[in-house]
């Protein structure tokens, strides 16, 4: 391949360069990445001869750069303190890898267009991954943060698979919890029996019409504001209590807004293998967090709500005064099912900037 004979060559005229200054042949130091591609494509860290030679690294490196000359293929040889940097030849070094590209099996005289799998490797091998993305609230439809992380999901699951690893795409649905029952409250006050079919709308915009409503309502005054949020939370202890009545409302609005999403992930391309819901992981959660009271690792507020504090003096809740599950709660038992169900290595979330502080 090209790039080994490129490797090769920097070695070959660095060892040249060592012996025509110094009249010794030492360990030639290790071809290097340079941290901005501005400053090269390949580098030579100075220190270990340095050692040797009883010399500073940067006049190493400067003796080197000056005793190295530039060919067809080294464009340039610079030194940068301690580091000797070279830049490759540009138009030669896309010409031979193109060559070799549909040169390969399947290319052009084969009536292909390419090997597809050229660049492929195989440092994944034997390693599972769970890449999750999307994560979307059962509340409304899919917005462009969505989009963003499908997108990257998607794309991070081909690069990863190509080099090995055995991917599993995840998305979590977060379809239960307070915001949920926002909506199913709204279209149970206001509602009057309308469906996504008789409205002529998507399911997940027709739920999502109903969450705008509740807060719409719940801006007219301090009073309504309070009023909806005592009723939510009696709706959200309903729905943990099991009630039948609200089960069935949960239920059938979730799937209005589950065919809404089918219909946006085939038209975007986003394939998933496993779905997780946050309905069948909270209780789980809700465990583990009477495991880490016991062991003294979360604590119970003066309100009644169990929490933990983190180095930075932050609180973080984990469950409400009344009991109730918050987003952290699910978290738990999603996590410690996913990594015993799959036996992963490792398990990627693709989120928003936003979500930065809730994942350190």
């Amino acid at each position: 391949m090209f790039i080994k004979k490129v490797k090769s060559l920097i070695l070959t005229k660095t060892e040249e360069a060592i012996n025509k200054n110094f009249g010794k042949k030492p360990k030639i130091p290790d071809l290097i990445y340079p941290p901005n591609v501005s400053f090269g494509d390949f580098a030579i860290g100075c220190f270990s001869l340095a050692k040797e030679f009883k010399k500073s690294p940067e006049e190493i490196s400067k003796n080197l750069s000056e005793a190295i000359k530039p060919d067809e293929i080294i464009k340039e040889i610079q030194a940068v303190g301690p580091y000797v940097n070279f830049k490759i030849n540009k138009d030669l070094l896309f010409k031979e890898i193109l060559g070799e590209i549909f040169s390969a099996k399947g290319g052009p005289a084969s009536g292909g267009s390419g090997k597809k799998n050229f660049g492929n490797s195989e440092i994944g091998e034997g390693k599972q991954m769970m890449i999750e993305y999307l994560s979307p609230n059962t509340n409304k439809p899919l917005h462009l943060g969505h989009i963003r992380n499908g997108v990257l999901g998607m794309a991070i699951s081909r690069l990863l698979k190509s080099v090995g690893y055995k991917i599993i795409k995840a998305n979590l649905i977060n379809d239960r919890g307070i915001h949920i029952c926002k909506s199913m409250l709204a279209w149970q006050k206001w509602g009057n029996g309308e469906t996504p079919k008789s409205a002529g709308i998507k399911g997940d915009h027709f739920v999502g019409q109903w969450y705008v409503r509740y807060y719409k309502e719940a801006d007219k005054s301090l009073e309504a504001k309070e009023q909806l949020e005592k009723e939510a939370q009696g709706m959200l202890q309903k729905w943990e209590a099991g009630d039948s009545e609200i089960i069935k409302l949960w239920k059938m609005m979730n799937e209005w807004v589950y065919q809404g999403f089918e219909k946006t992930y085939k038209e975007l391309g986003l394939e998933f293998d496993v779905l997780n819901y946050e309905s069948e992981t909270y209780k789980l959660g809700k465990e583990i967090i009477k495991t880490g009271l016991k062991k003294g690792v979360f604590v119970k507020a003066e309100d009644g709500a169990v929490i933990t504090e983190l180095e930075n003096n932050q609180k973080i809740t984990l469950l409400r005064q009344d009991g109730t599950a918050v987003y952290v709660t699910q978290d738990l038992g999603t996590a410690k099912l996913r990594f015993e169900n799959y036996q992963l290595d490792e398990l990627i979330h693709i989120t928003g900037i936003e979500q930065d502080f809730y994942f350190k």
